[in-house]
């Protein structure tokens, strides 16, 4: 693995360390309260984060289907934090494997297209990656303050 791809392997995880650390706290009922019913939980955006990473490096960059509904993370189904905490786990780890076996001239490689029609290269679908868990953590964080947890 050359560099470029171990910083952005190492930021991946310290993101989504980041995230881990601000569910620690968190007991189920906090997990899955939502402020409103047209809004989301803090579950649902966690199994949402855990879905598009296996989708985006996973699929996207790495070429294993991620079979992801996009939708399914936003069903209302109670979440547990060892569920939550396994689906990380495993996003964690096939973006290890994936780009552990990513050879760098495929960062300039088609990547994914977002909804808008962008279409990014490998490198900027990691790094759009990153940038989608960091998005959804700032998300987590305001929900536990409305949610006084």
């Amino acid at each position: 693995m050359n560099k470029e791809i171990s910083d952005l392997l190492e930021l991946l995880e310290g993101v989504r360390g980041l995230l881990v650390r601000e569910l620690e706290p968190l007991d189920e009922q906090a997990l899955n309260a939502r402020i409103r019913p047209d809004f989301n939980s803090i579950g649902m955006l966690v199994r949402h984060v855990a879905d598009m990473e296996r989708l985006m490096i996973g699929q996207q960059v790495g070429g294993v289907p991620a079979g992801v509904d996009r939708q399914s993370a936003f069903r209302v189904e109670p979440a547990t934090r060892a569920e939550l905490l396994e689906q990380l786990a495993a996003a964690g780890r096939l973006s290890r494997e994936t780009l552990g076996a990513l050879a760098p001239e495929a960062l300039d490689e088609d990547g994914m297209r977002l909804l808008s029609g962008l279409a990014l290269n490998k490198r900027q679908t990691v790094v759009y990656a990153i940038a989608h868990i960091a998005h959804h953590r700032a998300q987590i964080l305001l929900l536990r303050k409305w949610l006084g947890c």
